[in-house]
């Protein structure tokens, strides 16, 4: 029974994300499920049920368990590194599940303006979004006591700007670009982002990025 509600949870994620909530039918969601109209209605009685589900099945449950912990026995660039390796994986994971070559971000955008017209996830949105933020300025925070990187800079500015690079390096995937894999691609970026703000290499200040 498990297996079954899984496949038609799959199988509605990825109709809702190719097409959209508005356009995606219940006759279609039936056809694409394999099953008798009877054996999908004893899962799940309406479009709106099965959105609501495929939300907290593949959206919500990412943000919930999508945790930033520090460990205290890596640098910030090595917690950084393990972080957006994370990152990457589950990115190329909702990716493959999709059978596209393309991840399609007109897509995904679409899928969550759709999901962000109800309240509730919005909130968990804006919510997910602040913490994110919050704990990742903590982490900079740490590397600028144990004199890791320049005490100077500003770790609320830090923690958006990285955040900005991993959200950016994911869309440009997203299109296909022909790029080496995303957890490779990161790893490049912090190391040459890392030479400006280690405080080894005071030479390199933070007015050396901004020019």
């Amino acid at each position: 029974m498990t297996d079954t509600r899984d496949q038609i949870l799959a199988t509605a994620f990825k109709l809702f994300f190719e097409k959209g909530y508005k356009e995606v039918t219940m006759n279609q969601l039936v056809s694409a499920s394999g099953l008798s109209k009877g054996a999908f209605y004893h899962y799940f009685s309406s479009k709106e049920e099965l959105y609501k589900v495929t939300l907290d099945r593949y959206i919500d449950s990412y943000m919930e368990n999508f945790t930033l912990d520090f460990d205290e026995q890596f640098t910030l660039k090595e917690n950084l590194i393990r972080l957006f390796g994370r990152f990457a994986y589950i990115t190329t994971e909702l990716k493959e599940s999709l059978h596209k070559k393309e991840f399609g971000m007109a897509n995904y955008l679409l899928f969550l303006q759709e999901a962000m017209k109800k309240n509730d996830f919005k909130e968990k949105i804006v919510r997910y979004n602040a913490k994110f933020y919050s704990e990742l300025a903590i982490w900079i925070d740490i590397a600028k006591k144990r004199n890791e990187i320049d005490p100077q800079l500003d770790s609320q500015i830090l923690a958006k700007h990285l955040t900005s690079l991993m959200k950016g390096m994911t869309v440009l995937f997203s299109f296909g670009q022909g790029m080496e894999p995303l957890a490779e691609t990161f790893n490049q970026i912090i190391n040459q982002f890392f030479s400006y703000i280690e405080r080894n290499n005071r030479k390199n200040s933070w007015d050396d990025i901004k020019e």
